[in-house]
Parts: C-alpha cells; structure tokens; sequence
C-alpha cells in the first residue's frame, strides 16, 4: 500500500483526523509494562526539525508492527491516533501522544537528518531550580566523578555523581536493569573517563536537594557514546586529572562489650 507522500510536522499534528503522513526517526523504544492498565510497546519519535513525540503500539497489534520498529531507523507513519498527553510525568512537551490503530502504515525512508536531537539541561538550572517543570523528563550529560555500591534491598540501587565542563556536581541514582550498566563500566574503567548520557531522566527533590534517577524503562543509558555532542564536551572539560572514586562504605563500629 502506497504512502502518501504530503508530509506533516509533527509540531502541527492535531487529533480532529487520523489519516496524518509524518516522517521521524525512532530514537528511543521499550516494553511498557505499567501497574495498571494494559501492556504496550512505547517509542519516542523526533523529526527533521526535531520535534519529540511519545508514540505507542498496544499489545495486540506487537506482531503486526514490531517487525517494523529499529531504533534509528526513519519512518513513514500514516494513520495514527493522538490523545492528549496526560499524566505527572512525560517523556517529551507534546501537547499529544500518538497511538498506531490497525490500519497504520509504517514504511522506510532515506535518513533526511543524523541528529539525535539531544537537548542536555544544564545542571546548575536542575540543582538551582531555574525554572524547570520536574514533571517533564530531561537529557543530562557528565562525567562520572564517583559511585558507590549495589544496593539490593528493596530493589537494585546504584548513587553515583557527575560533573560538567564548569565542574558543577550533579547527584544521581540508577535503578534496577540501569545499575550493572553504570557498575561494569566504573569497575573496567581503570584510568579512562566514565562518560554518562541520560536520556528521559526524572529529576528528583528531597530535603530541597534535586537529583536525577532513570525514570523507569522510559530513560536511555548510554556510557561513552561516540556522538559530536559528547566528543565536544569531554574535550572541555576540566584538564585537572580527576580520578573516578569509588565509594566504598564506611564499615560499622563494633560494640565492646565490658564483662562485669
């Protein structure tokens, strides 16, 4: 079946028709198996301008459409569904969520772009609180300066800090399937830097301290990718050979007991 070709940004998309024609490229995917509500299979899709929208395929149409679905890959996507985009948290600032119905068409298209379309947020701006909405995911980028142990109890628990290029700190935690990721690459790292990206981080606020978590399988990991973004940024950062530290912890003081 034939696609039409009259394309539509994803900034202009509304929900009063369906048979929209847009071209994205799948730049993050995953299995979202929610509490309540029923199984799908989520991506986030940008355009050539960039635009970030979350899209999802229900778990009855998986076989039909999965076969289509390789993250970096574009598409040509007609016939969706979009309903306002509700909920604390959101993986992008889309007024809308895309939803595939059975008579979506997917195809391949030549790549028009090879952005990943990364929007880092500056972590004074996350730990100042400079007006960001902590409902809305965020793209952090550092280098990893020190980690602690595996936690086990309840769930895997990793707390790790990272730096910028003006070394400001930033404190975060990685969860679950996340944490032997960053682990393994801290322990191997002997002398070489640790280059942490997050995509679609949570921020987080106890006791007035802001930090960053993975926001459960919605967040993308990636430890020293070879994108431009980070090649520059590791060149500019600090010249002042900053060993990456291992937080062991601290061992606990035994009681004496005096015999009487």
């Amino acid at each position: 079946m034939a696609v039409n070709q009259e394309i539509t940004s994803l900034s202009d998309i509304m929900p009063h028709k369906t048979t929209w024609t847009i071209q994205t490229n799948i730049f993050h995917s995953w299995r979202n198996i929610p509490v309540y509500g029923g199984e799908s299979y989520d991506m986030i899709l940008a355009d050539e301008d960039g635009t970030p929208i979350r899209a999802s395929i229900k778990k009855q149409q998986m076989k039909k459409f999965l076969k289509f679905i390789k993250t970096g890959e574009w598409k040509l996507i007609k016939n969706v569904t979009l309903s306002k985009s509700i909920g604390k948290y959101r993986a992008t600032t889309h007024s809308y969520r895309m939803c595939f119905m059975n008579n979506t068409i997917v195809r391949k298209c030549p790549s028009v772009s090879n952005d990943w379309y990364f929007d880092f947020t500056n972590f004074q701006d996350i730990t100042n609180d400079q007006g960001l909405n902590e409902n809305i995911y965020i793209d952090v980028l550092g280098q990893v300066v020190n980690f602690g142990e595996i936690k086990n109890k309840p769930t895997k628990k990793l707390e790790f800090e990272l730096r910028d290029t003006s070394d400001e700190r930033l404190s975060c935690t990685l969860w679950e399937s996340y944490v032997y990721t960053m682990w393994k690459a801290c322990e191997n790292a002997g002398d070489e830097k640790v280059i942490c990206l997050i995509r679609f981080a949570r921020i987080n606020t106890f006791n007035g301290e802001r930090s960053i978590a993975n926001a459960y399988d919605t967040s993308l990991l990636e430890i020293n990718p070879k994108y431009p973004e980070v090649e520059e940024f590791v060149a500019n950062l600090p010249n002042d050979g900053l060993a990456l530290t291992h937080l062991a912890p601290k061992p606990k003081e035994s009681k004496v007991v005096q015999k009487k």
